[in-house]
């Protein structure tokens, strides 16, 4: 199945923003262990291998290490030591840190502190203006341009927000230099990321199809084919523009529906009925990579609730199909323990994550800057 023209352009920008595809980087990890108790095991586990275990090799000087080939990006990591967990890196090493060469530590959410390494990319206070990228132009004519795009790390700032980010950026361009619309292609790369060929247009050029992505609901959905596209950079602007003016942010698409309501959960009789509408969500983000997918064209086959409350395990909770492209799971309150407040989210055949709902009253930020939904039990 071909996907929509949205989910089409919404990869080819996002492509250009991140670093999956870029050349791996060597990354050593150390842990040198105090006097005190031996150490018989050390195992290096987090964003990078899925919290998993990857065992670290003891050195003839007593001290454990390990390399690995990571692509660019922000990771969060522990050192598993002795079959324990240590609650916080930064101090967790008699008052010292466990790895004294990470980058700095953030929250785990669970009270204590995971260490973080930036690889190939700038630490978040570094990343200059506030953007998640740096476009470099080189132009070819007057109304053609070939940009160059150079990944940042930004704080609270995820890969769809990213994404259109630099859509409209791109956008506002076109109208700047007096055009009304813009098409973009790919046109080689550079380093290991996409080059992008923009031209500038007055006229929707013969043969191709006028599309709006401010407006992803009304989109065509037939088969479009991408090369023959052409966005109404004026609109996307003029929309984004009132949109943000409006109290909106980058995370929520222009024409979402106001704060009305606490979204993917109600409480029936001291029992937490998760629910789920297929029809809700335009758009998912791949675990692993951050890319976006379009829900609309995807066969769903199961769905999932993933939160701290089951350690975000992808499959644990799966929810029961109630038809009509809605999902349920039923917990009661009193297995879910403490604290009484929770984020959680969606999971779309074990590797999707469903991006909240726009607009939705409980929607919150994580420290590591994805967007969940809240759950509170009063």
């Amino acid at each position: 199945m071909r996907r929509s023209i949205l989910s089409v352009a919404a990869c080819l920008f996002a492509a250009a923003i991140l670093t999956g595809s870029a050349a791996a980087d060597e990354v050593t990890f150390t842990f040198v262990p105090q006097d005190g108790p031996e150490v018989a095991a050390v195992s290096v586990r987090g964003s990078f291998n899925e919290w998993g275990e990857t065992p670290m090799v003891r050195q003839e000087d007593g001290t454990w290490s390990l390399t690995l080939d990571l692509v660019p990006g922000e990771y969060y990591y522990k050192y598993f030591v002795n079959e324990a967990w240590p609650q916080d890196m930064s101090t967790g090493l008699g008052g010292a840190p466990l790895d004294p060469i990470a980058d700095g530590y953030k929250p785990d959410g669970y009270g204590g502190f995971n260490a973080v390494r930036y690889v190939g990319v700038p630490a978040p206070d570094d990343a200059g203006d506030g953007t998640p990228y740096k476009l470099r132009e080189t132009v070819i004519s007057e109304n053609e341009s070939l940009f160059e795009i150079e990944a940042a790390v930004v704080k609270n700032t995820n890969v769809a927000a990213q994404s259109m980010r630099m859509m409209y950026e791109l956008h506002r361009l076109a109208v700047d230099r007096g055009f009304r619309y813009l098409t973009v292609k790919e046109d080689g790369e550079s380093h290991g990321q996409p080059i992008l060929r923009v031209t500038f247009h007055n006229e929707v050029p013969d043969g191709y199809t006028l599309i709006d992505l401010a407006r992803p609901k009304s989109l065509p959905q037939e088969d479009l084919d991408p090369n023959k596209t052409v966005l109404d950079a004026q609109s996307f602007v003029e929309t984004w523009d009132k949109h943000l003016e409006d109290g909106g942010d980058w995370c929520t698409p222009p024409g979402s529906p106001g704060v009305v309501r606490v979204y993917g959960y109600r409480v029936d009789d001291d029992v937490i009925v998760f629910t789920f509408t297929v029809a809700d969500h335009d758009g998912a983000t791949r675990h692993g990579d951050g890319r976006w997918f379009d829900l609309r064209g995807m066969a769903v086959e199961s769905v999932a609730v993933a939160g701290d409350f089951n350690d975000w395990s992808r499959s644990a909770w799966v929810m029961q199909d109630a038809g009509e492209g809605v999902y349920e799971y039923r917990k009661p309150v009193s297995e879910l323990g403490s604290p009484s407040e929770w984020q959680f989210k969606f999971v779309v055949n074990e590797i999707y994550w469903a991006e909240p709902l726009g607009g939705a009253a409980n929607v919150v930020t994580s420290d590591f800057g994805s967007r969940n939904l809240a759950l509170k039990i009063e």
